[in-house]
């Protein structure tokens, strides 16, 4: 990905990238949807900015190049690792449907 090949472009000058992959995160915005179907779906089990940004710091202390939070995030993470891309478009776009 992007992040992995700039992390490895910029590690010979002292820097790293870290990239935040949060997936739906609970927050004052994502409580305002009206449409509940929506809301269950994706946001029921969300993490709290707050433990999305401690546990990228933790990340990043540990020299991490990536940093997940909540199960939506740990579930595309794997999709995308087991299943073909059409097959993960089509379910992806069923989601948001």
């Amino acid at each position: 990905s992007f992040s992995y090949a700039l992390g490895s472009e910029l590690r010979p000058h002292g820097l790293h990238v870290l990239a935040v992959c949060p997936g739906p995160v609970a927050t004052r915005f994502s409580g305002g949807f009206s449409d509940e179907h929506v809301a269950n779906r994706f946001f029921t089990q969300a993490p709290t900015a707050e433990v999305v940004a401690k546990k990228a710091v933790a990340r990043f202390v540990a020299g991490r190049s990536c940093s997940l939070s909540g199960p939506g995030a740990y579930a595309a993470a794997i999709a995308s690792k087991v299943l073909p891309r059409a097959v993960l478009t089509g379910v992806v776009g069923r989601l948001f449907r």
